[in-house]
């Protein structure tokens, strides 16, 4: 588990429930997309049929390292096709459970993405979580427990796998892309303790969508409104930069709050814009700021909602209200 970061508590879980030889004969996963859950579950898998898991807990025997490999007969990984996992997949892991382990001491089959399952693959795997056979296992792993059935769910050990701090995320993408840490540390905050979603984060196009709305929120009173409907246009375009721009403005709101309730600036994620929060944090009331969060919530139920919604319609109303609360008039003058 020496690539796994953070999660050592359900590491060393884990570590003890393989060594102790009474696993639960299903697993669930869950906890926010790019933090390990999947590598954790591989890991789980090669401790459970590792030659010698108390003297190699590292994994370096030679099962463990072809169940890493994804080249086990004995280890099975279930990914989505084109958007989902369908019921054909679920009854070739069905097949693949008929036969007793070969080599290994459990055959386990990892489910990845496992909320991308289709009504029917759920209901065609209940069978197999209610009825386990012996010396089986099936691991689930998901960001979005919520969209299995609860059925599915409540037949599985629930295992939260927590966000990674912020701190961390950022040395592990300056690592992997050799980005400034000034950068890597903006896109840790904004990413919500995910490594694959701060690195889906950087990209020319999100720098620029962040500097364009960062500037019209510390020039709330002068930015203009053609430049504001402008910008409006833009992150209307489709649902992805809406929910974007949401989260830009979320942080932005959350340095303000924490200026106002304390001097120390460590914490803040927009420290490239610390002189403009500054200022308006010791302009504005905390509850006005607060205020902004309802319109923000008001905008991203609309954005999410499935009604034939004017997205372009939301964020003018949006940025429009944000702005004027943020320059110091009310958001309905």
């Amino acid at each position: 588990m020496n690539n796994i970061v953070g999660h050592e508590h359900i590491l060393e879980m884990l570590k003890r429930t393989a060594s102790a030889g009474n696993p639960a004969h299903s697993y669930l996963f869950t906890g926010v997309e790019g933090i390990g859950k999947k590598m954790a579950g591989i890991r789980f898998a090669g401790l459970l049929n590792c030659l010698s898991p108390s003297e190699d807990p590292q994994g370096t025997c030679k099962v463990c390292r072809r169940i890493e490999a994804l080249n086990h007969p004995d280890f099975q990984l279930v990914s989505p096709d084109r958007g989902s996992i369908r019921i054909e997949q679920v009854r070739q892991l069905q097949e693949f459970f008929k036969f007793p382990p070969y080599e290994a001491r459990w055959r386990i089959s990892l489910i990845d993405d496992a909320h991308l399952l289709t009504r029917a693959a759920q209901n065609a795997l209940l069978k197999t979580l209610e009825e386990p056979p012996i010396s089986r296992m099936i691991i689930l792993v998901t960001s979005k427990p919520h969209l299995l059935l609860p059925t599915v769910r409540s037949r599985c050990r629930r295992i939260r796998f927590a966000p990674l701090p912020s701190g961390e995320v950022a040395r592990l993408i300056v690592g992997k892309k050799k980005i400034p840490q000034d950068r890597a540390s903006v896109l840790a905050a904004l990413a919500g303790g995910s490594v694959s979603e701060a690195l889906r984060l950087d990209t020319k196009g999100f720098t620029e969508l962040r500097t364009q709305l960062l500037n019209a929120l510390a020039q709330a009173h002068t930015f203009g409104w053609c430049n504001l409907l402008a910008l409006s246009a833009k992150i209307a375009g489709d649902a992805e930069s809406a929910r974007e721009a949401v989260r830009i403005i979320s942080a932005w709101l959350r340095d303000l709050l924490h200026l106002k309730s304390m001097p120390d600036d460590s914490a803040v994620t927009n420290r490239d814009f610390i002189t403009f929060l500054r200022r308006q944090a010791d302009s504005l009331e905390a509850a006005r700021i607060l205020s902004c969060f309802d319109e923000l919530v008001r905008s991203l139920e609309l954005i999410e909602s499935d009604t034939n919604v004017n997205r372009n319609l939301v964020t003018d109303v949006m940025l429009a209200r944000i702005t004027r609360i943020l320059s110091g008039r009310s958001a309905a003058a």
